[in-house]
């Protein structure tokens, strides 16, 4: 989207509707934490647009907070201090969130920086093409503490495709994940990620073109046409990142044709379930090109663990009571229970081995498939 079609002031109402409902962040972190984002593809596309990161973010922000169920309740409050926090920044001040929504303007009136205030988006569906400005409404205030508030509201043509009227595709994940990235490389490749890398839920694997994946990450400046200042600049960086801030693990190779670089090959080995990915996001934990299947597997024998417990766990009393022996029968005999205590934990060892074989023949039964798919 080129600059030249965003030269315009943005349309803003100051005053709400009397019966407006307002909502705001929860004040549980763990709970603003898990709040999901679900993003119509054309909003997931802005990531190609002239916006920044942070105000990527805070449209996730306000995506995670509405309830895409209640087109009515269309306004999110945030203060100043949640956006600070929430968007790693030293300090948010007027000034900055309205050069964050409203975009920066010079002397003339000429947009300098695009904010997120009436910003154009193209819908695209079946029936027709068209243009619609995402935010309608920001409206800030200052409380008795001296901390600003800011109030968002999308626009009436927008709504549809926020609150999900009619068969619209979106993606979906939570604000943690997006929130801490750090750059907006990263955040386009996780999304990119995620609406690529799974098929039927399925982790796959696949090939990319370099151009086309550089105008995915809106790599678009010459000095990336380089492939080696792309590579080291732009993917290694936001791969890293990734896997070290998200739920997605996935692996990445260079595919050459003679010396030339001509497209990335993507391993995408599994999304990880909400408590892992927490776990390995707190301690820090490192990724190393080629490690995604350990991850996988880790992932694997969590699952395994949980059948396990919803199973109920192998007692001396589920095992008696399995086998109908009396409580207090003569014929009680300890070193036979232990013994089948045993036995049983030994079979569901191998029945766990046999899963982990399972699930990696399927994976590269579909990456086989895929890639027979692409060569036709």
């Amino acid at each position: 989207m080129s600059k030249d079609t965003i030269y315009f002031k943005r349309p803003q109402s100051d005053e709400l509707p009397p019966d407006a409902k307002v909502l705001t962040l929860p004040n549980n972190t763990k709970k603003v934490q898990k709040m999901q984002v679900s993003k119509v593809i054309p909003l997931v596309d802005l990531v190609k647009s002239d916006l920044r990161l942070n105000q990527l973010k805070l449209l996730d922000l306000y995506l995670a907070r509405i309830n895409s169920k209640m087109p009515d309740e269309r306004y999110v409050c945030i203060s100043s201090r949640e956006l600070a926090m929430l968007l790693h920044v030293k300090k948010v001040d007027a000034k900055y969130m309205r050069n964050l929504v409203e975009g920066e303007y010079d002397d003339k009136g000429k947009l300098i920086r695009p904010g997120l205030l009436g910003y154009p988006v193209r819908f695209d569906d079946p029936q027709e093409a068209h243009t619609e400005v995402l935010f309608s409404t920001a409206k800030y205030r200052k409380d008795s503490d001296g901390i600003y508030s800011l109030i968002l509201g999308c626009s009436e043509e927008a709504r549809k495709y926020i609150f999900f009227e009619g068969n619209i595709r979106y993606l979906r994940t939570k604000i943690f994940y997006t929130i801490n990235l750090k750059s907006k490389y990263s955040y386009a490749l996780y999304y990119f990620l995620l609406r690529e890398g799974f098929r039927n839920k399925r982790p796959r694997t696949f090939m990319v073109p370099i151009d086309v994946l550089r105008e995915e990450l809106h790599a678009v400046e010459d000095t990336y046409k380089d492939f080696r200042r792309f590579n080291s600049l732009i993917l290694k960086p936001a791969t890293k990142e990734v896997n070290e801030k998200t739920d997605v693990r996935f692996d990445c190779n260079i595919v050459k044709r003679g010396k030339t670089a001509v497209a990335i090959q993507f391993a995408v080995a599994c999304m990880l379930s909400w408590n892992r990915a927490v776990d390995y996001i707190e301690h820090d934990a490192p990724y190393e090109q080629g490690s995604a299947a350990v991850f996988a597997e880790d992932q694997a024998q969590q699952d395994w663990e949980k059948k396990l417990q919803r199973r109920g766990a192998v007692t001396e009393k589920s095992l008696i009571d399995h086998y109908g022996i009396e409580k207090n029968a003569s014929c009680y005999d300890q070193d036979a229970i232990d013994k089948g205590i045993e036995n049983i934990m030994a079979i569901c060892e191998m029945q766990e081995d046999i899963n982990k074989m399972r699930k990696k023949k399927l994976r590269e039964y579909h990456a086989l498939k895929d890639e027979v798919e692409m060569e036709k």
